[in-house]
């Protein structure tokens, strides 16, 4: 470095300097940063708005209705908040898969209309 602060080469020159991103490359680094935050507050929100209807369809004497929206909200928030790959490597775990079936079979049960077999 020379008193001005900038980088020289081997010859005394000054370092030109590195080329800048193009404006497509900058948009992908920043898409990569945002929704790890954006998606994290909107599964919140798809987590507090399934515990809500689904405490709804409760209060209301087993209204499926409001209990189907809320099984909806809440497997829609779950993956947002956690993440889908961690999502899915929890429920795809040869030692959980009768677990998962479990649930897959309680929903699918909820979303065809019968809340209790």
């Amino acid at each position: 470095r020379d008193g001005d602060g900038r980088r020289r080469d081997g010859r005394g020159r000054p370092e030109s300097p590195p080329p800048s991103p193009s404006p497509a490359a900058g948009a992908a680094a920043a898409l990569k940063k945002l929704p790890a935050v954006g998606n994290r507050r909107l599964g919140l929100a798809l987590l507090g708005s399934g515990v809500a209807a689904t405490a709804l369809g409760l209060a209301l004497f087993f209204n499926a209705f409001w209990i189907r929206v809320g099984n909806i909200l809440l497997l829609a928030g779950f993956p947002m908040v956690v993440g889908a790959g961690r999502t899915a490597g929890y429920f795809l775990q040869p030692k959980k898969a009768r677990a998962t079936g479990c649930v897959a079979a309680g929903a699918c049960l909820v979303f065809v209309g019968w809340p209790f077999c």
